[in-house]
């Protein structure tokens, strides 16, 4: 980029011996004024072809009016094909100027010349650089739109070094949804800086689903200015990993077996995989039938004995006993914890009244007992299917492989069968 070097004459060459002209010594480069100035100001170099000395000092203006002064100093470098001089103009203190705004090194006419003859000096040097706002363009490491398979890391690429912020995050979101929270993956090299999500391996985004990576502002600064950060910045891309998503669907929940009345309070569910809870996860408590949402609530999650609970308290609510209800666990409320980013589907739990819960038809199953045996018929290649008796021990643990699912037991009793968390309550008999 071309810099900003403006000679003019200035009223008067004070700085000159009588009777001498202006040579036009011009730098050939300064150390600002091609780019934004992103750090502390200790000092201002320009270079020169051929020796020069200095005299007298430079100042830095904005809007006209000085805010900084410093003295010159000037070495020179004799190589095989020609000597360079230098000049720096030294601050008595780091310059940290106000952010936002743009600025003028002015030099004065005659105060470089050279060694020996003040006959050939500098006219008038100005030279405009700028302390941003903010850190600038933020380029994506995707392509926005673009359909992506896998990823380990994904981020915005800035034209200047960068340094983490205490607290500072990137966001994933997932159908527009906030999935998933990240600290801020922040790095630098020479004059370049990168932040976004790391997200440990390498993880799938799931075929056709919209996703999105926003980096907050604020989340980043510069390397040497702190006080500088990052507008927010937002990247969209299509998934397009067409395998099988990770199932993630509870396995036992417990209003199986604790039957609410006239009030609902904390409900269980179990998974028998590592899951964590999703950006701003709820779940909700509905009337059924009506898209009625009664109650709200974040749910935790914890590890029972090599089970992850999602406990849901919904704070003893009333319940209304010619309403049936339901709870409903969003799409998207659970990750994998496993560190991939495959998600629940949703999930409608029917809450039992005092009759026990309703043995409903899911997805084209059926289930009948028969013979002293449970007949499950119409699973899909996949399903998860629990069944427990009475007293809540596990009798049957298994995926199905499609089709009829046939499971003996022991002896007659009421048992619930779960199928992808779906509730079926039976009564067998020998």
């Amino acid at each position: 980029m071309k810099k900003t070097i403006l000679a003019v004459f200035s009223i008067g060459a004070l700085m000159a011996p009588a009777g001498a002209i202006a040579s036009g010594l011009v730098p050939e480069q300064c150390t600002v004024g091609a780019r934004p100035v992103y750090h502390p100001l200790a000092d201002i170099g320009l270079t020169f072809d051929g020796e020069v000395a200095v005299d007298a000092g430079a100042t830095v203006l904005s809007e006209g009016s000085p805010v900084a002064s410093g003295k010159l100093s000037a070495s020179n470098y004799t190589g095989k094909d020609r000597t360079q001089g230098s000049v720096v103009v030294t601050f008595e203190e780091p310059l940290t100027l106000p952010k936002g705004r743009a600025y003028t090194l002015v030099v004065p006419e005659g105060a470089i010349f050279r060694p020996g003859d003040h006959s050939v000096y500098n006219d008038r040097i100005s030279v405009d650089f700028e302390v941003p706002e903010s850190l600038g363009l933020a380029t994506p490491s995707v392509e926005e739109g673009s359909t992506l398979c896998k990823a380990s890391r994904i981020g915005f690429y800035f034209a200047v070094e960068t340094a983490p912020v205490e607290g500072g995050e990137a966001i994933l979101y997932r159908e527009g949804a906030p999935l998933k929270r990240y600290p801020c993956d922040v790095s630098w090299d020479w004059g370049l800086g990168y932040a976004g999500i790391d997200f440990g391996q390498e993880v799938c985004f799931e075929d056709g689903v919209e996703y999105a990576i926003t980096l907050p502002e604020g989340a980043v600064s510069a390397l040497h200015r702190p006080d500088i950060t990052n507008g927010e910045a937002c990247v969209r891309f299509k998934g397009g990993y067409a395998e099988p998503a990770e199932q993630i669907q509870y396995v036992w929940c417990s209003l199986f077996t604790e039957h609410p009345s006239d009030v609902i309070g904390v409900v269980r569910f179990y998974y028998d995989r590592p899951v964590e809870l999703a950006a701003d996860p709820v779940v909700r408590l509905c009337i059924e039938g009506e898209g009625v949402v009664v109650k709200e609530a974040e749910p935790t999650i914890a590890e029972e004995n090599g089970m992850h609970v999602m406990t849901v308290d919904f704070d003893d609510t009333p319940l209304m006993p010619e309403k049936g209800y339901t709870i409903v666990i969003p799409e998207g409320t659970l990750i994998s914890g496993s560190g991939g980013i495959a998600v629940n589907p949703q999930s409608v739990m029917e809450v039992p009244g005092v009759s026990g819960i309703k043995g409903t038809e899911s997805a084209g199953c059926s289930v009948h007992a028969a013979n002293g045996a449970v007949a499950i018929g119409g699973t899909a290649c996949g399903d998860r299917i629990m069944m427990a008796a009475a007293d809540g021990r596990v009798v049957y643990d298994n995926i199905s492989g499609g089709g009829a699912v046939h499971i003996p037991v022991e002896r007659a009793g009421i048992y619930l069968i779960s199928i992808n968390g779906r509730a079926y309550k039976i009564a067998v008999s020998q």
